[in-house]
């Protein structure tokens, strides 16, 4: 088997045989400006159905759009909406593209990094686990997107997970694929590229779910199969290890946790967690590809929807727990100057608002006018309140004691916000998740819309992320650019 050196770093744990580098760059002498030897051994050994007709109000499909100027509906405090009352005054940035369309970035793309592969007792080679990024760290941008369901690949030698199996599922498994959702992670890469000249990192589960959730514990993640576990532990590992990779090139910051006093030390960066989800029991599949579930966008923070109630807990900030534990992600990003967690999570300049207001719908292809919009933001700010309220959950108007799914974040930002992922401790890194819905990945259900609307979503979440980053830490303004 072939590897290259760099590769040999990152399997001390598993199975070193089983990696392979193909990037020619990395061949190409550029080895010596990532991460040293000792840096990148360290992160490694230091890690061990329901179809009811469409909800409809005077014979129209009901809009989710609620303006930014006079917000209406959902839970409110007092007058106001939670972060209306915090974060009002927040003046988001955005970083403007500097790449002229790509123009300015010619020749330059993700090379990939590293593969985990499977050869099979044909001797048929199975990448299982790809890691693209650039060639060169000093074209890196601090961003590090993961596509732990988009996987394709039903490998024979891997027993297919089962919905119910008794051992591993509690109480049922998921194994059905978040469509799109690989093409969205790779086109968001390409966006950075074309509108920033910057490259992320990019970790992909090639298998299927039906052979691995990489989002899962091992136990239900693998079903205990040995090639099935050895993915999962290498797309954990190789996560952990570009995350390395943006701390060596950008660094970190410390702050102080003013509850405690503990000083946490976090990256200049983030990871992205990218998903899809069907949304049926909020807007029913009604057959049009333009209402097909809800069009809302679920960010995930590891926040409950009940924590983000907001006649419960206003400010986020005050969901906590005892001793030095905070619930949810950003448990660096909201001790950093200026910053609160209400106002990262939902306030006009959390990501949620920000790629709301970035994107350009009309480039979306036969889809849900208000497709794009998303919960928690400055707008939606309580996905509970909406998840509850018959206007926008079709399951409440059948069974007013029903409510509608919110992903608030699983597994990858649990344990991905820690560089020390299997002890979840030392440096950390802001996580976040974003559950895209059908009418993003779909569009019109054919391959050029659903390029059209890939690259606009790309598009936006590029533009979002940079711009976040860059507000997030002044220091070090134009980290993307």
């Amino acid at each position: 088997m072939r590897f290259a050196p760099i590769a040999v770093l990152v399997l001390a744990m598993l199975r070193p045989e089983a990696i392979v580098a193909r990037s020619d760059a990395l061949r190409g002498g550029l080895i010596p400006s990532y991460p040293s030897a000792e840096t990148l051994e360290d992160v490694v050994t230091s890690t061990k159905a329901k179809a009811p007709s469409l909800l409809t109000l005077q014979g129209k499909p009901q809009r989710l759009l609620r303006s930014l100027t006079n917000p209406t509906g959902g839970v409110t405090t007092g007058t106001q909406t939670c972060p209306e009352k915090h974060c009002k005054s927040d003046s988001p940035t955005t970083t403007s593209p500097t790449g002229n369309g790509g123009s300015a970035c010619s020749g330059l793309s993700a090379a990939t990094l590293f593969t985990h592969n499977y050869v099979d007792e044909s001797g048929v080679d199975h990448v299982l686990i790809e890691v693209l990024g650039p060639s060169d760290p000093a074209d890196a941008a601090p961003v590090v997107f993961t596509s732990p369901h988009g996987g394709y690949n039903e490998l024979v030698d891997i027993p297919p997970r089962t919905k119910d199996n008794s051992t591993y599922c509690d109480p049922s498994c998921i194994i059905s694929r978040d469509s799109y959702s690989q093409e969205i992670a790779r086109a968001s890469a390409n966006a950075f590229i074309r509108n920033y000249c910057k490259v992320p990192y990019v970790v992909i589960n090639l298998l299927h779910r039906n052979r691995l959730d990489a989002n899962r514990e091992i136990g239900e993640a693998a079903f205990g199969n040995a090639i099935a576990e050895g993915a999962w532990f290498q797309f954990h590992n190789l996560t952990a290890v570009v995350q390395q990779m943006v701390v060596a090139q950008f660094g970190t910051v410390d702050v102080t946790n003013p509850n405690n006093m503990d000083v946490i030390t976090g990256a200049r960066g983030i990871l992205f967690d990218v998903h899809g989800y069907s949304g049926t029991d909020w807007v029913p599949d009604s057959g049009s590809p333009s209402s097909d579930g809800s069009p809302l966008v679920q960010w995930g923070y590891r926040f409950s929807a009940s924590s983000l109630d907001t006649d419960m807990y206003c400010p986020l900030d005050e969901v906590s727990c005892s001793g030095s534990c905070s619930i949810g992600t950003y448990t660096h990003a909201r001790f950093l100057p200026g910053q609160s967690a209400e106002c990262l999570v939902r306030g006009p300049g959390s990501l949620g608002t920000r790629f709301s207001d970035h994107l350009v719908r009309s480039s979306l292809v036969g889809v849900d006018p208000d497709c794009g919009y998303g919960t928690p933001s400055y707008e939606y700010p309580s996905p509970q309140a909406i998840a509850s309220d018959c206007t926008y959950c079709n399951d409440v108007c059948s069974d007013p004691t029903d409510t509608c799914h919110y992903y608030m974040g699983g597994y990858n930002l649990k344990v991905h916000e820690h560089l020390d992922w299997q002890n979840m401790q030392g440096t950390k890194m802001n996580a976040v998740q974003a559950e895209f819905p059908q009418c993003m990945r779909f569009a019109n259900r054919t391959s050029a819309g659903r390029a059209a609307t890939h690259a606009a979503v790309a598009d936006a979440l590029s533009v979002s992320i940079c711009s976040f980053l860059d507000d997030l830490f002044v220091s070090l303004a134009g980290m993307c650019a």
